[in-house]
């Protein structure tokens, strides 16, 4: 009787086409994982943060009610009187691993923000300083000027609220692990609408990316980062 088996040049050459195609859809498969769970994370926190801050209206007032004192012709110096009154009202509905709320305390927290193509935004970065780590590991940035008036096209926006879904690790990007919020004055947390003319894959703009929030939270992808021209109401694959 003869046995029949495979020759060692036919093991080879399986194992070799195995190779090929694992080579090429591991890959795509480590992202399209990687990219379901920034959209899971970015929900997550846009969900605990509403929460906390629907909590906080709730027990003091609409959040244009919660800013006391005088303001100054700085900017920065508005920032850092008024974003702590927000961060003070919210923190108690949120499991906080640390906060801070002056460029003292805040400094070894802060990190360099970067858009969506990695061009370094330096100026925000001088300005981050009032934030909140959650246990889970998500850090929230809070800038308020202490006034509730139009932010990117929506109505009494009374601050700007950066999620950042791991905190200082890499990349820090808007768009890719940073994503923008608004919070109105009578609570809601907004995500900023999207704007193809700031997320998109070719604008060095250093606000670039800070639109892509409403993408993520209504589309449930990251399309963006694969391709442009889509649109919030009209194109919304790369095909």
């Amino acid at each position: 009787m003869t046995k029949k088996a495979f020759t060692l040049a036919e093991v080879l050459i399986t194992l070799a086409i195995i190779g090929v195609v694992a080579a090429m859809t591991i890959p795509t498969l480590i992202s399209n994982y990687q990219e379901k769970q920034t959209v899971t994370r970015v929900k997550a926190a846009y969900s605990l943060l509403n929460n906390a801050v629907m909590m906080a209206v709730a027990e003091n007032g609409p959040v244009n009610s919660w800013f006391t004192g005088s303001r100054t012709e700085s900017g920065q110096q508005n920032y850092y009187t008024f974003s702590p009154m927000i961060l003070y009202k919210i923190t108690p509905y949120l499991k906080t691993l640390f906060t801070c709320d002056n460029i003292y305390d805040c400094q070894p927290y802060r990190y360099t923000m970067k858009n969506l193509i990695g061009i370094t935004d330096n100026e925000t970065n001088m300005l981050n300083v009032t934030g909140i780590k959650l246990l889970n590991g998500t850090y929230i940035r809070i800038l308020s000027t202490g006034t509730c008036e139009q932010q990117y096209e929506i109505m009494d926006a009374c601050a700007t609220i950066d999620i950042d879904i791991n905190a200082q690790n890499p990349p820090n990007q808007l768009g890719r692990d940073i994503f923008r919020f608004v919070i109105n004055k009578q609570g809601y947390v907004l995500p900023r609408k999207f704007d193809p003319n700031r997320c998109n894959l070719t604008s060095t703009s250093y606000v670039n990316g800070g639109a892509c929030t409403e993408w993520v939270i209504k589309k449930g992808n990251l399309n963006y980062l694969k391709c442009d021209g889509l649109s919030i109401n009209g194109k919304d694959t790369c095909d």
